[in-house]
C-alpha cells in the first residue's frame, strides 16, 4: 500500500543524474565551510554558507522531483560540458603511492648520521653508501 503510493508519486519524476551528485558534493563543501565559520567565531560566514546550503538543497530536490525532463537534461548537459572542460585543462595530477611503486626498483633507507632519506638501487648484497647531504659513509646490506 505505502510502496504503491510512493511508486505512483515518483512515476514521471526526473530522478538522479550526475548533476545531482555534483550538487550534493557542493553541499558537503558548504557544510564544511559553514562549520569552519562557526569554529572561527564568524557568525556572518556561518549564516552565509548555511543559507547557500539550504538554497542548494532546495534546488537539488526540486530537480529530482521535477517532471520537466527536457529542462533537467539540458541543465545536466551544461554541467557535464563544464566538467569535461575542467578535465581537459592540464591540472597537476596527484600521484599516490609513488614510494610503494618504486619499492620494486629501489631500496629506501635513512642516513644514520643526518637521517636523510636515501634511495638506492634494489640490488642484493652488501654495499657502501655515502650520504649526499652530510657525506657520511656507511655499509648497508640489501636482502
Amino acid at each position: 500500500m505505502f510502496g504503491n503510493g510512493m511508486r505512483n508519486f515518483f512515476a514521471g519524476r526526473y530522478g538522479f543524474d550526475p548533476m545531482f551528485y555534483g550538487l550534493i558534493a557542493l553541499q558537503v563543501v558548504l557544510i564544511l565551510l559553514s562549520s569552519l565559520g562557526s569554529l572561527l567565531g564568524s557568525s556572518v560566514m556561518y549564516y552565509i554558507f548555511f543559507a547557500l546550503q539550504i538554497a542548494l538543497f532546495g534546488y537539488t530536490f526540486y530537480r529530482v522531483l521535477s517532471k520537466s525532463h527536457d529542462k533537467r537534461r539540458a541543465e545536466n548537459a551544461k554541467f557535464m560540458s563544464l566538467i569535461y572542460q575542467l578535465k581537459q585543462k592540464k591540472l597537476p595530477k596527484v600521484q599516490f603511492g609513488g614510494k610503494a611503486k618504486a619499492r620494486s626498483e629501489y631500496y629506501f633507507t635513512s642516513c644514520p648520521s643526518c637521517s636523510a632519506n636515501l634511495r638506492l638501487p634494489n640490488k642484493k648484497g652488501k654495499h657502501g653508501v655515502r650520504c649526499p647531504r652530510c657525506g657520511h659513509y656507511f655499509d648497508i646490506k640489501i636482502k
